[in-house]
């Protein structure tokens, strides 16, 4: 090639911009991320201290019609769940 300078500029710019992102991502992860898993290890903390919350199954058939009415018919309609969540209120 006569002049290749454009294509050195490129790729530089390229390798400064994988840098910059990875020093960004360095920034921006919290220090527990990836400890146990692919998830922030705090998360655990946050998630127990929840407030539980004990419903039965009907609480959840006004969203979830099709699974309950499965669920009426099934051989273990008899069996109660009790679901403990916090998101279900």
């Amino acid at each position: 090639m006569k002049n290749d300078s454009h294509v050195k500029r490129i790729f530089a710019l390229l390798f400064i911009a994988v840098i910059i992102g990875f020093g960004i991502r360095q920034l921006l992860l919290p220090d527990t991320f990836g400890t146990i898993g692919h998830y922030r290890a705090e998360s655990l903390k946050d998630i127990l201290n929840l407030e539980h919350i004990y419903q039965r199954k009907e609480a959840c058939a006004p969203c979830h019609d099709d699974i309950y009415s499965i669920h009426e018919k099934d051989v273990h309609y008899a069996v109660e769940k009790a679901v403990k969540n916090n998101p279900g209120r």
